[in-house]
């Protein structure tokens, strides 16, 4: 996966951060390793937010230029999918 980074979030529980890039994959990373731990296909369009869930519960959240929010577990399985976000 080689595109420009749009977007980064950091999961402090994990000690790792998630990359939202402008081809529409997510990569998850590891700090201290300062390794790709997946990547993965998420929108059809770039990412244009990412967070990961709070109050420690697992979880990923992404949105897509492609109006698709999608829920990813830890391991980067889509969860759930919302349709129709604006920005």
């Amino acid at each position: 996966i080689h595109s420009a980074v749009h977007r980064v979030a950091f999961d402090r529980l994990a000690g790792g951060f998630a990359s939202g890039h402008a081809d529409g994959s997510i990569c998850l990373w590891r700090l201290g390793a300062d390794q790709q731990v997946l990547g993965f296909a998420a929108h059809s369009g770039p990412v244009l937010g990412l967070d990961y869930a709070v109050e420690g519960l697992p979880g990923l959240a992404s949105a897509g230029h492609d109006g698709l929010v999608h829920i990813w577990s830890p391991g980067g399985k889509q969860q759930r999918t919302m349709r129709g976000h604006r920005n």
